[in-house]
């Protein structure tokens, strides 16, 4: 019995060296997947670098586009001022402007005053005229009258140039 229990003992020993073997083998594989896992994660974790960089990148290039918004932002906003400062002076020109044409229209109504004037002046020369035309051939030939005429329109013209001059 002793010897059947030396057997089994040794059995078990020889089963145990076995399960030690594989067991050995399965920490070595175990070893290896870890170190697989370890390297994946390693490359997994650069792989997240590189992301972070070009995130980090693109992050510049979005506060460069944001910056470059602000200057434009800001030259609107010029341009807009500019457009403010025309408009008043715009509306300047249009005041003076305005207080020309005042001017004009006043220029204008002095010479339709003078017009009417020049026109009664015509009327009064007209009439002068055909006072003459009326007078018959018979009187002309007396000095005096003519002399008396040619006074009396010498008045009517040195009084309507008075009054024009007025």
């Amino acid at each position: 019995m002793e010897e059947q229990v030396l057997n089994l003992l040794d059995k078990i020993n020889h089963g145990m060296e076995e399960y030690k073997g594989t067991i050995n083998v399965l920490k070595k594989d175990i070893h290896l997947r870890f170190n697989k896992i370890d390297d994946c994660l390693s490359e997994v974790d650069n792989r997240f670098n590189e992301v972070d960089v070009r995130f980090s990148e693109m992050d510049n290039r979005f506060n460069e586009v944001d910056e470059r918004f602000s200057e434009m932002d800001n030259r609107f906003n010029e341009v807009d001022e500019r457009f403010s400062e025309m408009d008043s002076h715009f509306n300047m020109l249009d005041g003076n402007i305005n207080k020309v044409d005042k001017r004009l229209n006043v220029i204008d109504q002095r010479l339709d005053r003078i017009n009417t004037k020049l026109e009664v002046v015509d009327m009064k020369l007209d009439g002068i005229g055909n006072q003459f035309e009326l007078v018959n051939e018979s009187s002309l030939s007396e000095f005096g009258f003519v002399m008396e005429k040619v006074n009396k329109l010498e008045k009517e013209l040195f009084l309507l140039k008075q009054k024009f001059e007025d």
